[in-house]
């Protein structure tokens, strides 16, 4: 009988112990370890016992002694067993070994196949080349446990076995898809429990597998037919049908749990803001006007986008969208004629530096072989003197021309039949190449071109809106006309009369029609 120097393999918790007591008597404790060892083996047990006294060899040497005891034919079948249980714990990964042990697989003895196939599973990677040549053996019952061990190895194994998909054999070929078979079948096995990057991997090399298989289904054709008469069309066919579902149960699952996080994360979402309401509710109440502005904020925007169309419309204009604030003017008559198309920039706040680069950026794309540029800038709030400096500037070194056009009297040219492209005509010959800028025959209605009166004007606005009746008294051609434009300009949140009293002297319900009219549009 063979006994380890160094290892004896027992498998019971009370033999051990037994072996512990009787340690101190060394006289006669080898021959009781040997009759114990002897019936052990005899019916198959096999669990190593570090024995003290021995010094540990060297794993190299160790390894090298396992591999001989499991080449030697000789050997007991349980000395085999054992050491191929020991290639495997201690995880040799040298192709000598691994090639050891898939010899093991056509092992007479049953056991030492088992074992064999086991420690190709715990080597892992290593092993997954040596396993897919092994489906080629001779024998089916080594092919099954090359099919076992690649299974159990799992994932990993599953690209190396797509690369062979396209030049295997037919016979192979149903081997490999077999593996993908019971891999999908350990992966639906309660995925609830498999993280999400054990998945993942599962259904990417799935999906691949489904697209050699169709490859196959061209390359071999579908009326090819295997060793055991059935169509490759119909197995293949089967084979996509079941890869198909495990993708479908695992996909759905990592949806699932998506939709756990997101609902997981909405319930702290709402239990931080319901917290917060109860201990501030001043921050919700902030919060809600916040969110009403916005939305009134999107109202109002579309709202005088719609006016702005009207006008354009009114105008005789081609237009359509561009952007959120925007229009692309395609055609127009008149003088903007030469320079479309030009894009159209709505702003309801007041205008600032990078709205010039803005509207320059869309010039650029409507219009990048024109040598002169002209973009439309519609404005709710007056600009300061920089962004009149900026205008110039553009102007000037860029060649670019804005035309800067007040919301207020795109919404008073509205209101006028034909007033639309009395208004737009005004503007384009202020701003367009050969204008004349010292014209003063006119009322200055260009809240741009309007400046040396703004003190006045604002006090104009205040006492206005205090209810306070007000007579403005000046010289002809001082700037009352003018004035009074802008002064309607900067009170459009309240309804404005323009009535010229010299023609109505003495026809007072005249008057009072010309109010009703007024109001009513």
């Amino acid at each position: 009988m063979h006994l380890f120097k160094d290892k004896a393999y027992i498998d019971n918790h009370g033999i051990r112990r037994m072996y512990r007591l009787i340690q101190e008597k060394r006289d006669w404790a080898n021959s009781i370890i040997l009759t114990i060892l002897t019936i052990c083996l005899s019916i198959g047990f096999a669990v190593p016992i570090q024995i003290k006294a021995a010094a540990p060899k060297p794993i190299a040497e160790t390894i090298e002694t396992y591999l001989e005891q499991l080449e030697d034919h000789n050997q007991d079948w349980q000395v085999r067993s054992a050491a191929a249980f020991e290639l495997g714990r201690q995880q040799a990964e040298s192709s000598v070994v691994i090639q050891a042990l898939i010899d093991a697989l056509d092992d007479p003895e049953p056991v030492v196949r088992l074992r064999s196939t086991f420690a190709l599973i715990e080597i892992g990677q290593p092993a997954i080349p040596h396993l897919i040549g092994t489906l080629k053996h001779s024998s089916s019952k080594v092919q099954a446990k090359a099919e076992f061990a690649l299974r159990k190895i799992g994932t990993p194994a599953l690209s190396s076995l797509n690369n062979e998909l396209n030049d295997a054999e037919l016979d192979i070929l149903i081997n490999i898809l077999n593996i993908f078979e019971q891999v999908g079948e350990d992966a639906r096995d309660r995925p609830e429990k498999r993280t999400r990057a054990e998945i993942k991997p599962v259904i990417e090399q799935f999906e691949i597998a489904i697209v050699n298989i169709r490859n196959l289904l061209e390359t071999k054709g579908k009326d090819s037919e295997l060793d055991f008469g059935l169509p490759i069309g119909t197995v293949l066919n089967s084979k996509t049908v079941v890869l198909q579902e495990t993708i479908g149960i695992l996909q759905s699952e990592l949806n699932g749990r998506l939709q756990g996080h997101i609902f997981r994360w909405l319930s702290l979402l709402l239990g931080a803001l319901l917290f917060t309401v109860w201990l501030k509710p001043e921050l919700m109440l902030k919060l809600s006007n916040i969110l009403i502005n916005l939305r009134q904020d999107r109202t109002t925007l579309d709202q005088s986008l719609s006016q702005v169309k009207r006008f354009f419309q009114a105008s005789q204009a081609t237009i359509q969208p561009l952007g959120n604030q925007g229009l692309k003017l395609r055609k127009i008559q008149g003088k903007l004629a030469l320079y479309t198309p030009l894009p159209v920039l709505l702003l309801l706040r007041q205008p600032i530096d990078s709205d010039i680069n803005n509207l320059a950026e869309r010039v650029k794309t409507l219009a990048k072989q024109k040598a002169t540029q002209v973009g439309i800038l519609i404005y709710r709030e007056t600009p300061n003197a920089l962004f009149r400096m900026r205008i110039a500037e553009v102007r000037i070194r860029d060649g670019f021309i804005v035309i800067p056009i007040p919301f207020a009297a795109i919404e008073q040219a509205l209101l006028e039949p034909g007033g639309a492209e009395g208004i737009l005509a005004q503007y384009t010959d202020r701003y367009l190449p050969g204008a004349n800028l010292f014209d003063d025959r006119n009322a200055i209605g260009d809240t741009l071109s309007f400046f040396g009166r703004s003190e006045i004007l604002q006090r104009l606005e205040a006492d206005l809106s205090r209810s306070q009746g007000i007579g403005l008294f000046g010289l002809r051609k001082s700037g009352k006309t003018s004035l009074l434009l802008q002064l309607g300009f900067a009170m459009r949140q309240h309804p404005v009369i323009h009535i010229d009293l010299q023609p109505y002297g003495g026809k007072q319900y005249s008057l009072f029609h010309k109010y009703e009219v007024q109001l009513y549009w």
